[in-house]
């Protein structure tokens, strides 16, 4: 058996169920469940512990990148950690308009309205720690505002800018509205106005 070749603490791999299989990897430490949960109940990948945190999420939720609060602590905008994963996936055209200007008036009307939130929300058990990835869905925006940041080969996120702008339109993921605030004085040496 395969499975058995890759753990060979296993001295049974003839199980009758995934539950049974799911089980018996507990029993030799290979797994745990969430406290309170139910190997019936949730679904489970496996990866290698050469991954991280980011690089499951990635996993998950293919061609998205870090945004939001993710993207302030990967720009080192903030020195404290989350265990909320924030990513975003361009999915949608902005809405067409001649106008391209908006009024102060309309801006207060928008920002007055309770902000929207994600309702796709999943929670990953890595390294003894609970996650939460909260998937969000963005407007395509052009290549030139495209500020999108490469950590290594399987992490992206947003730049500078781009975090920043994220963070004053949806606050709600960004730690709130002091965190954001800390994020532009921490900003404030490599910030580029012109982007």
């Amino acid at each position: 058996n395969k499975l058995a070749e890759i753990i060979p603490e296993l001295h049974d791999t003839s199980w009758k169920s995934i539950e049974e299989a799911l089980y018996e990897l507990n029993e030799i430490n290979i797994i745990k469940p969430l406290p309170g949960s139910s190997y019936s109940h949730d679904i489970y990948l496996f990866f290698p512990k050469n991954h991280t945190v980011f690089t499951i999420s990635n996993i998950i939720y293919v061609n998205s990148y870090f945004a939001h609060y993710t993207a302030l602590s990967l720009n080192q905008l903030t020195v404290n950690q989350s265990n909320t994963i924030y990513l975003k996936k361009e999915t949608k055209l902005p809405p067409l308009s001649k106008e391209t200007s908006v009024d102060q008036k309309t801006i207060d009307i928008i920002f007055s309205k309770p902000m929207r939130k994600s309702r796709e929300i999943t929670e990953i058990y890595w390294n003894n720690t609970l996650y939460r990835i909260v998937y969000l869905e963005g407007y395509i925006l052009p290549k030139d505002n495209n500020d999108i940041l490469f950590k290594d080969i399987n992490i992206r996120y947003s730049g500078i800018e781009r975090t920043l702008i994220d963070c004053v339109i949806r606050p709600a993921y960004s730690g709130g509205i002091s965190s954001v605030l800390e994020a532009f004085r921490a900003a404030k040496e490599t910030l580029d106005i012109t982007k």
